[in-house]
C-alpha cells in the first residue's frame, strides 16, 4: 500500500533534506544554522516564566480563591436560613391541616422553644405539655433565632389560630408573628385570625 504524498508532507521532507544537507556541508550557511540554534538554546530570557509572573498568576489565584469562599460561605448561610424557615412553615401548616381534619378530635399546636419545634395535641383548650408522649419534637438549626410569639394553637375543624395565653391572632392589627434571624438575615412568618400562615 503506497502512501499519498501530500503538499504538507513535500514541504516537511524538503526541510528535512534542505536541514541535512546544511548540516554535512562544510559551508558557512550550515554552520550559521547551528550557532542561532544553540544561541537560542542558551537564551536565558525565553526559557520559561519569570518569578514576577509567577508571583501575579499566584496572587490572582488567591484573590478569586478568596471570592469564592466568602460566596460560597454566603451562599450556605441563605440556604440554612430559608432550611430553617421552611422547617417551621412545615410544622405550623401540618398543626393546622391536623386540627382542620380533627385528627384525634383534639386541637393542635405548636411550641417553639430555643433548638427545637413541637408539634403538639391537646383537648380544648389546647396547652402544651413538656414530656407528652404525642408530641412530635424536630430540632432546628443553632444558627437561628426565633423570637416573638413561641406557642400557637389552631382550633379543631375551624383552623383558627391563637396565642398560648389563649388570645386570638389578628387579621391586620394583632397577627400573631414569629420572627426568624441569623446573623444579617431576618424573616417574620405571621398567622392571622384564620390560621392562614405567611411569610
Amino acid at each position: 500500500m503506497a502512501l499519498r504524498r501530500t503538499s504538507t508532507h513535500n514541504f516537511i521532507l524538503s526541510s528535512l533534506h534542505a536541514l541535512m544537507s546544511s548540516r554535512t556541508r562544510s559551508g558557512i550557511q550550515g554552520n550559521r544554522f547551528w550557532i542561532a540554534l544553540r544561541g537560542l538554546r542558551n537564551d536565558k530570557s525565553a526559557a520559561g516564566f519569570t518569578l514576577i509572573e509567577l508571583l501575579v498568576v499566584i496572587g490572582i489565584f488567591a484573590i478569586l480563591t478568596t471570592l469564592g469562599l466568602f460566596l460560597s460561605f454566603d451562599f450556605y448561610r441563605t440556604y440554612s436560613f430559608n432550611a430553617e424557615r421552611s422547617t417551621l412553615i412545615s410544622v405550623l401548616a401540618k398543626a393546622r391541616s391536623q386540627s382542620l381534619v380533627n385528627i384525634d378530635g383534639q386541637e393542635h399546636g405548636v411550641h417553639i422553644e430555643a433548638r427545637k419545634y413541637v408539634a403538639f395535641q391537646d383537648d380544648a383548650p389546647a396547652m402544651y405539655t413538656d414530656g407528652d408522649t404525642n408530641n412530635l419534637v424536630i430540632p432546628t438549626g443553632s444558627a437561628t433565632t426565633v423570637t416573638g410569639d413561641t406557642e400557637i394553637v389552631f382550633e379543631r375543624l375551624t383552623g383558627k389560630a391563637r396565642r398560648a395565653d389563649g388570645s386570638a391572632c389578628g387579621d391586620d392589627i394583632n397577627p400573631c408573628e414569629i420572627t426568624l434571624s441569623a446573623q444579617s438575615i431576618s424573616k417574620i412568618v405571621t398567622i392571622n385570625s384564620e390560621g392562614r400562615i405567611d411569610w
